[in-house]
């Protein structure tokens, strides 16, 4: 028997969850950290934004409440029986920009991706920028 990796991503910025702030430019309101990689990242590898403790290897640093942050889209990673979700998008942390993906939880945890509104600032104003500015809507299902 063959065991074959059926894995795949699919963007769901779309999705009524996320439609009304990303993408957006906004900053952090709680501080995370900042990991890396232990090689040398090639063009398409994503920075870890977390706020979680994964200890000191690859710890680039630890970015503060206020920060500015470039939210892109959101990618649900599917696997064998299981699925993720990060928000992706651009960190400026000690005047470098760093790609990055904020993990949003499993299908396990359905609910654990609301965890973006206790993490990020998302104002309700309007900016002439490139990425506008969020407009805070906190999802209710069916909306």
């Amino acid at each position: 028997m063959w065991l074959s990796s059926c894995s795949y991503q699919t963007d769901i910025t779309g999705d009524a969850r996320f439609k009304s702030v990303i993408p957006c430019q906004t900053k952090t309101k709680i501080p995370h950290r900042l990991y890396g990689f232990g090689y040398k990242p090639k063009p398409g590898d994503l920075y870890d934004l977390t706020t979680t403790n994964k200890g000191n290897t690859d710890l680039i640093g630890f970015v503060p409440a206020g920060s500015p942050l470039n939210l892109k889209r959101v990618v649900r990673f599917h696997d064998i029986g299981i699925s993720s979700e990060s928000l992706e998008g651009e960190v400026s942390f000690k005047g470098v920009t760093y790609p990055f993906a904020f993990h949003m939880g499993v299908s396990a945890y359905p609910d654990y991706w609301k965890f973006i509104y206790e993490s990020f600032d998302f104002p309700s104003s309007s900016s002439s920028s490139s990425a506008p500015l969020c407009t805070h809507h906190q999802y209710e299902p069916g909306t």
